[in-house]
């Protein structure tokens, strides 16, 4: 199971499953849990893959993770820079 999510910025992977009637089945758990910790679900889904951690965050994505992602964290990250006050200009040079 892959849940990603806005504050933090992260991906978290869940599992083992058996298969994906079970990884379904357990998906909302996780992601009450992670609401719990206050962290704001852009998407979830179930995946078959191994992770290179169990969780990512913003800092350490990489090409491979990107590539994995949903548009929803994509479209996060290209939102990320009006919080740290990047002017319209900065921004627009960020979006390719």
């Amino acid at each position: 199971m892959q849940i990603e999510t806005r504050n933090p910025v992260a991906i978290y992977y869940f599992g083992p499953f058996e298969d994906q009637i079970q990884a379904e089945a357990s998906k909302y758990a996780y992601i009450s849990d992670l609401e719990a910790e206050n962290a704001s679900i852009l998407c979830a889904k179930a995946v078959f893959c191994q992770p290179r951690q169990l969780t990512i965050y913003q800092d350490d994505l990489n090409i491979h993770d990107l590539e994995q992602a949903s548009f929803w964290l994509f479209m996060n990250l290209l939102d990320e820079p009006e919080d740290r006050g990047l002017h319209q200009e900065e921004r627009e040079a960020l979006t390719f």
